[in-house]
């Protein structure tokens, strides 16, 4: 609980800092690059409205928890592992497969559109610009992504917008990312 309420205490879903915007996971986006629309309660958020979104009923779930709502708390399932959630990214969590199933076609988890746009400085640009942040004086800090370093990837994508700073640090990815 101490390590909860610091990081209600101290973090966000995103924070826009000295001009760069940093985030952990993705801003979600469609196959085309424009942000993928998230619909709760007859309302409709995408981008940064849906950062604020998903930032709000975190909040709301956590420090009302003897009285939070239950679509408070089932959106901080949704947020771990939900389809289009921007700190998960992906289509679905395969944990009990990789445990259990020796078939590694059910392992696989597609990631949302965003990872493959973020690689250019266009869709970099319009999700700093959807911030609020000048594009040309500005950059994505980005957790949440692995570099495989052992094949030549860098850190640093989308002609220096994009900075990675989460991709494989952990002793328990070297094997995959070198």
């Amino acid at each position: 609980q101490r390590h909860v309420r610091f990081l209600y205490s101290n973090g966000s879903m995103y924070k826009c800092y000295n001009g760069n915007l940093l985030f952990h996971g993705c801003i979600p986006m469609d196959k085309a690059g424009d942000f993928l629309t998230f619909s709760s309660n007859g309302h409709a958020y995408s981008g940064k409205a849906y950062m604020d979104y998903a930032e709000s009923m975190a909040r709301k779930a956590y420090y009302g928890r003897k009285n939070a709502k239950q679509d408070q708390e089932d959106f901080m399932w949704f947020l771990w592992c939900g389809c289009d959630s921007p700190l998960f990214g992906r289509d679905k969590i395969s944990t009990f497969e990789r445990y259990f199933v020796s078939d590694r076609e059910t392992w696989v988890e597609n990631k949302n559109a965003y990872y493959k746009h973020i690689l250019t400085k266009e869709a970099c640009e319009k999700i700093l610009s959807e911030f609020g942040l000048d594009p040309a004086a500005s950059h994505i800090i980005n957790g949440h992504v692995p570099v495989r370093t052992k094949n030549g990837e860098s850190p640093i994508k989308a002609e220096g917008k994009l900075m990675v700073i989460d991709g494989g640090f952990c002793k328990a990815y070297h094997d995959t990312t070198g």
